[in-house]
């Protein structure tokens, strides 16, 4: 299935241009409130089976608002502020979104066949990435620190 992400990606950057608009003379709560914005981009990314090129798109629209709070070029990377500023890149976010998904659907009988192999291939390729976790609160740990650990020995 072919998913068109531009009507979400201007439905973003929208909101963030608001929220930027409105509260530029407050510096503190800036980063708080852009994180309003980020279900415009998640919404049913679990449940999507979205292209890297698609994942890609989104994560630039997150990425940007980064760089539009802190005053990065487009070419500077944000993943270590997205570290130190304790959020995850959509990339991540979109693997747990994924996850939270599957964990939901564990009660759909197997006559959903498409479903269940698109679970079985999810499960699959977040075990191998992340290692295995059966509750979601394990899951969130196991991306946040392989996150973490992406970050720290990159830099």
């Amino acid at each position: 299935m072919r998913v068109n992400t531009s009507y979400i990606r201007r439905q973003f950057y929208t909101a963030c241009n608001g929220i930027l608009s409105y509260s530029r003379s407050l510096s503190g709560r800036i980063c708080q409130s852009f994180l309003l914005c980020l279900p415009l981009l998640s919404y049913c990314v679990g449940a999507l089976d979205l292209s890297a090129t698609c994942i890609r798109e989104l994560a630039v629209c997150w990425n940007d608002s980064f760089r539009k709070i802190f005053g990065y070029k487009r070419y500077e990377s944000v993943k270590l502020l997205q570290y130190y500023c304790s959020e995850l890149p959509f990339e991540y976010i979109c693997d747990l979104q994924k996850w939270k998904y599957v964990s939901c659907t564990s009660a759909v009988s197997a006559r959903f066949i498409t479903l269940y192999e698109f679970k079985l291939h999810t499960l699959h390729s977040l075990s191998l990435k992340y290692g295995f976790n059966n509750c979601v609160v394990g899951m969130n740990r196991a991306v946040t620190d392989y996150f973490a650990y992406a970050v720290l020995c990159d830099s």
